[in-house]
């Protein structure tokens, strides 16, 4: 098997190739693309920096991409591998630029693949001469943005806010001032109601039967198309029905053509272990007909006997399972399906440090939390938080890792409570607090308002290319309000025309 080559940089220049460093670009446009390749023109030109974040690549990118074992091996075939033979891949320079356009635009890999072959500054970014006719396709964007792992992306992200800080006047040893706070981030799923979820099963497990019964000559699913569409009719008379009467008697019908499916579906699972089928094959049917069996018997408790379903035994999406029904109580929006993340981001607008709360509570990791963001940046000595991290032992345990935990109590006040809270700090932290709002904002339009792509893993992908992203933007908007003030002062030291 042919191993792929792949460089960090392409080190030979072509014709007509623009130096990164002499890339001009409007400082005064206020779309997202000019900041953008301005904050990773500051990055390929800070040598230190750009040397740090090639270093992490190279170790955790370029050697795996090669098939590198941690040996330095093949691990299929135990051989040494030499990265510098066959077939030339996108160098990791141009994967990391789309990965962050991408991400700051907020948009789909089409868009992406059309901004790569026709934005001319863009094309010099990525070491493209404007002489060259080298066009990208779609796929083999998408295929190298996802090189780089969620914890790849978090170590980039520390170095690039790092420099940020220090971007904007920050040095080593001063203090640093933040905040934290979460908000959901969506999944791309409907809402979950039984019936649906139901349907989507049937559907699945017409599909996974058909394939299976196909690929071991097993009889019985002649008439798929036919369940099928008494599946997709059955749903499609429930869900336009509100009359409780009728509505009784479509669930009756639905649930008859669920049964009928599902004994089908249980017959040939029977069949499949009978002929020896791989056990991945039996699970990948076994796991549909589980489903629809779960959601034909919670359709029928709440529709038929009226009860209330616990919570602890929904289940909101079959693809994105890790998807949490949140209510925070928001007006307008009762409830959120999706993914609490909680970030904490400096008083200069850099995120510095973020977690994903696949199953917990706010209380439950503000300690955590902390202690993560200080052991990254002991600078840190100021931390602002709202009501819903708070809680007497995490109030006692904050004391012990930062200076001045901003955690307010809640209910009633005691003596000693009043007066942490009555300090010059506390007061100026809470007032700075409401900041944090901002950053999530600027969050949700680099892509974390809703996370189109499915998986748990691609999910925290998402999370972190966004979070560097809003840095490297934050980074080029710094620049550019730099390059505006120098402007300003030059025009005011010109003398006047007489």
């Amino acid at each position: 098997m042919m191993e792929c080559m792949r460089e960090i940089l392409e080190a030979q220049q072509t014709l007509g190739q623009v130096p990164i460093e002499d890339i001009e670009i409007d400082s005064s446009s206020r779309d997202e693309m000019p900041a953008v390749l301005r904050g990773l023109k500051f990055i390929f030109c800070n040598q230190a920096l750009r040397s740090q974040i090639f270093a992490l690549i190279d170790e955790q990118v370029l050697k795996s991409s090669v098939g590198k074992a941690p040996s330095g091996t093949d691990s299929e075939s135990g051989k040494t591998i030499d990265p510098h033979n066959g077939r030339p891949g996108m160098s990791l320079w141009m994967a990391l630029v789309f990965a962050l356009v991408k991400q700051a635009l907020n948009c789909d890999f089409d868009r992406l693949c059309d901004e790569a072959n026709q934005h001319k500054t863009l094309r010099i970014m990525l070491g493209v001469s404007p002489m060259s006719n080298r066009q990208f396709h779609y796929r083999t964007l998408a295929r190298n943005v996802k090189l780089f792992s969620a914890e790849l992306l978090e170590k980039i992200n520390r170095l690039v806010a790092e420099a940020g800080h220090r971007l904007a006047g920050w040095q080593p040893g001063d203090p640093i001032k933040a905040r934290c706070d979460t908000w959901v981030v969506e999944t791309n799923v409907e809402y979950p109601t039984d019936y649906r979820l139901l349907w989507f099963a049937l559907v699945q497990l017409v599909k996974t039967a058909v394939g299976l019964s196909y690929e071991y000559h097993v009889v019985g699913w002649r008439k798929a198309g036919y369940w099928k569409k008494r599946a997709n009719r059955g749903y499609r008379r429930l869900r336009r029905e509100y009359r409780k009467q009728s509505r009784t008697e479509r669930v009756r019908d639905f649930a008859r053509v669920a049964r009928a499916i599902l004994k089908r579906g249980q017959k040939l699972e029977a069949s499949l272990e009978a002929k020896g089928a791989a056990a991945e094959k039996v699970e990948s049917l076994r796991k549909w007909v589980r489903h629809a069996a779960r959601q034909l018997d919670q359709m029928e408790r709440r529709l038929l006997r009226e009860e209330k379903i616990p919570n602890g035994e929904k289940v909101y999406s079959f693809l994105e399972e890790y998807t949490r029904w949140v209510s925070k109580g928001k007006a307008g929006t009762p409830v959120e399906l999706g993914v609490p993340v909680a970030i904490v981001e400096s008083r200069d607008q850099f995120v510095m440090e973020c977690k994903i709360l696949w199953t917990e509570q706010d209380l439950e990791v503000t300690g955590e939390l902390l202690k993560k963001a200080k052991r990254h940046w002991p600078e840190m000595n100021v931390c602002s938080f709202d009501k819903g991290f708070s809680s007497v032992q995490n109030i006692k345990n904050a004391a012990g890792v930062i200076e001045t935990p901003v955690l307010p109590k809640r209910g009633k006040l005691s003596k000693a409570d009043r007066e942490r809270e009555d300090g010059e700090a506390f007061k100026e932290a809470s007032k700075q607090h409401p900041g944090v709002e901002s950053a999530i904002n600027r969050l949700e339009h680099h892509g974390l308002d809703r996370v189109r792509e499915k998986g748990k893993e691609v999910f925290e992908k998402v999370v972190w290319r966004a979070i560097l992203a809003a840095n490297v933007h934050r980074i080029g908007k710094l620049l550019n309000a730099q390059e505006q003030a120098q402007r300003k002062r030059q025009a005011k030291r010109r003398p006047k025309a007489a």
